[in-house]
């Protein structure tokens, strides 16, 4: 009985020395894989970076939309109407062929 009160007794004076070494790789380990960690900042770097590509991709195709749409409200005769007609009726002539890029 005398023994295991002097191993309670000496676990008691020293647990901060064997518990620290645990705390300390704990806190290290998700400083670095955690959510908010350093890999994760990198991951989200490539990300932000990934969807600006695409908002200057979409901002881009809203310009043509854009400027096609200010074609298509002057009353002017123009090429980008007779085109807009020919895709969206698929109205062609009996001697003509509609070749349709998108």
């Amino acid at each position: 009985m005398k023994k295991i009160d002097q191993l309670i007794n000496s676990f008691k004076k020293y647990y901060l020395y064997l518990l620290s070494p645990l705390i300390f790789f704990y806190i290290g380990f998700h400083l670095i894989n955690g959510d908010n960690g350093l890999y994760s900042h990198v991951y989200l770097d490539e990300q932000i970076k990934v969807l600006e590509s695409s908002i200057d991709a979409t901002s881009n195709e809203n310009r043509v939309m854009q400027i096609k749409i200010a074609e298509l409200h002057k009353n002017s005769p123009s090429d980008i109407r007779d085109e807009m007609v020919r895709k969206v009726l698929n109205f062609s002539q009996d001697n003509e062929y509609v070749i349709v890029f998108d």
